[in-house]
């Protein structure tokens, strides 16, 4: 079922030119994979709302706030899932890579402790999700309606894509260690940085200047949803990027499209709850950001724009090399999720309703 869905989502894409922790709580106020637009869904039968079958093996004690900057208007809450997978084929141009333009509207932020390591994670929705007219965001958070473990599992995925990227260093060294014993190092105080390209955030429209660099997998992290395109390109409206934000945060850009008007007018029609948990969830699975933290030098500086690159896209794979990621986002083992299958562990609240 999982592999149909990444089929469907990749011809979609094509076709639009594509352990414990507390639970957070609500917030109006306000103050970085890859998002698929898919040609079909797959049916949905059920109607009841299981419980997701991945538990991660962590016990953490974390703290979930909420810090926005602008008053989002939202009364529409659906709640939904994560990303996908695909091996588009390299642009024969690069075009100019661009800083970030677009500013914060709405954070939520993560704290937990992983094993006695702290992870601090910030989610933040950028404000041109919030001005578009069309499938508008006034945020996007944790789906802690449907996973109540939501926040030790965004942590955990991060502490687990900073080992992935740590052994992709010196695989034949690191390569037998296992995540126990890599949290447990980092707990202990060692230093496992490891390298990866970094743009610079200049926040002026000016080009961002991008270099090899250690990534500290003690430093926050912060997910950046946003619109705009970022410097890792997937496919057309696919694409995303690994900055150095300030005080050494490593901010993660994810772009993140409306779905095209027809495509969800039909999805709508043929299933209202699992057409919202798709477009509202499914889609903002934070997964490709993370995994490419492992991926070579090339694809984290050009993403398939080059042949290096593109031969590199394939380990994203979902539910492959990286599996145990994907399986905190969205599990992997889905056959019995039923209309679960499209809630993952991020959820956008729509600003306004996108009912045809």
């Amino acid at each position: 079922m999982r592999k149909a869905v990444l089929a469907v989502l990749l011809v979609g894409l094509l076709a639009t030119g594509a352990t414990s922790c507390g639970v957070p709580s609500g917030s109006t106020a306000a103050t970085g994979p890859a998002v698929l637009v898919p040609a079909d869904l797959p049916t949905s039968t059920a109607t009841p709302v299981p419980t997701p079958s991945s538990v991660p093996t962590e016990t953490s004690t974390p703290t979930v706030t909420l810090t926005p900057t602008s008053s989002p208007t939202s009364t529409n809450t659906p709640t939904m899932t994560p990303t996908a997978t695909f091996t588009p084929e390299p642009s024969a141009t690069v075009g100019p890579v661009l800083a970030l333009a677009d500013t914060p509207a709405y954070r939520q932020e993560v704290v937990c402790e992983v094993g006695g390591a702290s992870v601090p994670v910030t989610i933040v929705t950028g404000k041109s999700l919030q001005a578009r007219e069309w499938f508008g965001i006034s945020s996007i958070g944790l789906n802690a309606a449907y996973y109540p473990d939501a926040a030790s599992r965004l942590c955990e995925m991060v502490l687990r894509a900073h080992r992935h990227g740590w052994i992709s260093d010196d695989p034949d060294t690191r390569g037998g260690v296992s995540f126990e014993d890599y949290r447990g190092r980092l707990a202990a105080g060692e230093d496992l940085s490891y390298e990866a390209f970094l743009f610079t955030d200049t926040g002026d429209g000016s080009p961002a200047v991008g270099a090899p660099a250690p990534v500290d997998p003690r430093a926050p992290v912060e997910f950046f949803y946003t619109e705009e395109p970022g410097p890792i390109y997937l496919a057309e409206g696919a694409s995303f990027g690994v900055m150095r934000g300030g005080n050494g945060t490593l901010r993660l850009l994810i772009q993140l499209l409306p779905p095209v008007r027809r495509y969800f007018d039909r999805h709508y029609a043929e299933d209202a709850p699992g057409a919202l948990a798709y477009y509202t969830s499914y889609v903002l699975n934070p997964a490709t950001a993370l995994q490419s933290l492992s991926l070579s030098l090339e694809f984290q500086r050009d993403g398939v724009r080059t042949a290096e690159g593109s031969a590199e896209a394939g380990r994203l794979a979902a539910c492959g090399e990286f599996r145990d990621l994907d399986d905190l986002a969205y599990p992997c083992n889905d056959a019995n999720l039923g209309p679960a299958r499209f809630q993952s562990l991020m959820r956008a609240i729509l600003s306004q309703s996108p009912v045809p």
